[in-house]
């Protein structure tokens, strides 16, 4: 007797897939530093319902950025400003800060607030 596979039930179909939740919904997060960790965890947290972000980051993308950050045609522009437009073609707002975070204005993170500090040098510290 053949074994026959039996299809999965819609509950089951259903948490096969990843849609959008709303956990992060109302909640602004900021990035300190935009680079291979920012821009993916960034990006998923879209899917977590994240609509609102701030995004800084002094340097621009350099040729082995290409490796695992960004695309060819992003090499030479600001970090801020590619996942800026990567996020906004996912439907959601980014403020972007092409400077160092101690410049920064004050009140750009806000009361409700995530801030994942992903730098790697001393300045992002804070």
């Amino acid at each position: 007797m053949a074994n026959k596979r039996k299809s999965p039930s819609p509950q089951q179909a259903q948490s096969q897939t990843l849609p959008r939740r709303r956990f992060l919904s109302g909640i602004r997060i900021t990035f300190v530093g935009v680079g291979s960790l920012a821009r993916p965890l960034a990006e998923l947290a879209v899917q977590f319902g994240a609509i609102d972000f701030v995004l800084i980051d002094w340097r621009n993308y350099k040729p082995a950025s290409v490796q695992n950050q960004c695309t060819a045609a992003e090499v030479g522009q600001p970090k801020v400003l590619a996942v800026k437009r990567r996020l906004e073609q996912l439907g959601v707002r980014a403020d972007a800060y092409a400077q160092d975070v101690f410049q920064v204005p004050d009140g750009v993170v806000g009361a409700n607030g995530i801030v994942v500090s992903s730098v790697d040098n001393w300045r992002g510290f804070i």
